[in-house]
């Protein structure tokens, strides 16, 4: 793995091996002594090949852990990445746990890593997921039930709010939309590139043009202190903000990832200190 220049090699190595024996990363290192048997030698070779396909390990094992939560994961999804999670924090932040009748919108739902972390994460919470691809859905929905949650959300198959009953308002609006430019498609890693699904990471206007419509689009879908939250892709910040801002949004701010750059836009319909005391206001309701 190190030759093929793959920079998880030891922790790919780790995962593959811990999933053939069926146990825990850390018992290797406890168990170092132990002879495998030819089946076990057999299952981890099969292993070593398909890596060697840059096949990503989170296809190979069916999972990943996203928010300290396994989401059954496959070619037909992206893979969680650990950046989408500060997308999970600020979104949180605007839904308080002890608030009923909240609502959210998760588009472009893929694995449902998103919208469904939040329906765990606030047990009053209730969304709709949407996505072009039956086929993610069907993951997402797999998710949902796997995480106990599928009796608070409702899927819609379909072009982002295309798919959505009228009149339908939300509180918080989160995505995750494709944003690689065409351009930049053969300069991704082959693990990407040769595996993930194109329909999902590729998009036109140098990869802004879901942006555009998100921003102008969303309005009508939120609640009067509804906030819409986008993960972006590097260098894109800026022009998002400035499409949202555009579209009459009070307040936006981007939010860096663990990379240390912008990785989350956040446009919400009313100013922050606004908002702060319409929902002290609905606590004390």
């Amino acid at each position: 793995f190190q030759r093929l220049g793959i920079a998880t090699a030891r922790l790919d190595s780790e995962l593959l091996i811990a999933q053939v024996l069926g146990v825990k990363r850390v018992q290797l290192y406890l168990d170092m002594e132990r002879p495998l048997s030819q089946e076990e030698l057999a299952a981890i070779r099969a292993y070593v090949k398909r890596r060697r396909q840059y096949e990503p390990v989170a296809y190979m094992l069916g999972q990943r852990e996203f928010y300290g939560r396994s989401f059954l994961v496959d070619c037909r999804v992206l893979v969680p990445r650990p950046d989408t999670e500060r997308l999970v924090d600020e979104a949180l932040a605007r839904l308080p746990a002890s608030q009923q009748g909240l609502r959210i919108l998760d588009l472009c739902t893929g694995s449902g890593c998103i919208g469904l972390t939040l329906l765990a994460e606030r047990p009053l919470l209730h969304a709709d997921l949407t996505d072009a691809s039956h086929h993610a859905l069907e993951v997402a929905k797999a998710n949902a039930d796997r995480l106990n949650v599928v009796e608070r959300a409702k899927f819609y198959e379909g072009d982002l709010f295309a798919p959505l009953l009228a009149g339908s308002v939300y509180d918080v609006i989160t995505c995750n939309p494709p944003y690689i430019a065409e351009v930049e498609w053969p300069t991704l890693q082959r693990d990407v590139r040769d595996h993930e699904p194109r329909l999902a990471l590729v998009a036109e206007e140098e990869g802004l043009a879901y942006y555009r419509r998100l921003s102008q689009q969303s309005m009508p879908f939120l609640s009067s202190v509804g906030s819409l939250l986008v993960e972006v892709g590097q260098g894109q910040a800026e022009a998002v903000m400035t499409m949202c801002r555009d579209a009459g949004f009070a307040e936006v701010v981007s939010v860096r990832g663990l990379s240390g750059i912008p990785r989350v836009v956040v446009a919400s319909k009313v100013a922050s200190a606004i908002m702060g005391e319409v929902m002290l206001d609905a606590e004390d309701a």
